[in-house]
Formats: structure tokens, sequence, C-alpha cells
């Protein structure tokens, strides 16, 4: 299961996988509909995922690797990323914070943004799915995207709310 997803109700000690995140927490969901502690993890690596640079892998040899490549998953395209993560969220921050944030604050509050941190290139939708989509397909092939949730300073949290980033 080395890069698959495996949901945890840490109470009933019921897990599911899958290639999917969403589709592992569904499964895990209809064995334990009232699981409230999830512990979300992908097998084989530190983190369940990242967005604009991949995810450390648990036994990692050391070497960084940012090639850029494109590989099938799971029936969905995922680029490799053609730089570090530090450096597509602080050059993504910087675009947000210089060319966007104040376009959307005060009209797409709680929506999602995703920028194209080579281009500057951006989309902005309610869910986080379909901002990506969009802007992939404004800008198709290999990018590097760094996602921000207007008005909050994460896009997503899991077991609590998100922060506002004006409170």
């Amino acid at each position: 299961h080395d890069g698959e997803f495996l949901a945890i109700d840490v109470d009933s000690g019921s897990w599911a996988v899958d290639d999917d995140l969403l589709v592992a927490r569904e499964r895990l969901g209809e064995q334990q509909p009232d699981a409230l502690n999830v512990w979300l993890l992908r097998v084989g690596y530190r983190a369940v995922a990242s967005f604009g640079g991949a995810p450390p892998r648990r036994h990692d040899d050391g070497a960084e690797r940012y090639s850029g490549e494109t590989k099938q998953r799971g029936g969905a395209v995922m680029n490799e990323p053609t730089r570090p993560k530090e450096e597509t969220a602080r050059l993504g921050e910087a675009i947000y914070e210089r060319d966007i944030e104040a376009l959307v604050k005060d009209t797409h509050d709680g929506q999602f943004v995703a920028i194209d941190v080579d281009s500057g290139d951006w989309a902005v939708a309610d869910e986080l799915r379909t901002a990506a989509k969009r802007l992939r397909e404004k800008r198709p092939g290999n990018i590097d995207v760094w996602l921000v949730r207007v008005g909050y300073r994460a896009v997503a949290s899991i077991g609590g709310g998100s922060p506002r980033r004006h409170e």
C-alpha cells in the first residue's frame, strides 16, 4: 500500500485504505459512521500531502528530486514538483499578497485561490479542487501551484476550524 492513504478511527481502531484520501475517509465512515477522531496518513510518507511540492518520503535517501515529471496515479494526473515546496510557498504567498489579495478579499471571502507561481495566473472557486482544476485548464502542463483560502491563514485544517487571517 506504499503511497496510498490510510484513515484510522483512533477510538475504535477501524481503518480503511485507498489511492484517494477522500475515498479512504468515506470507506472508514461506512464502517464507523460516528467516527470523530480520525487520523489520516500516507503510507511511506511523513505527511499526508503538501501543496506546491511533494510530501517527504519516510525513508528518504537524502537526495532532493524536483524533476517536473508527470505521473499517473489512481486515475489522476499528478505533477512532480519543479522546485522545493518551501520556495513554491514563498513565491505563492508573495504573488497573493502583492497581486491578488486586494482583488478577492471583499468579494470571495472563504473561497479558494490556486496560483501558478511561475506565471502568476490564478483561479478562484468555492472548492479547493475546483480552483485547482480551473487553473490547470488555464495552464495545462507541469506547473507548481500554491493554494490559499481567502481571509484564512490556512487552506484547511482537520479536526478543528481554520484560523481567520484577520481575527
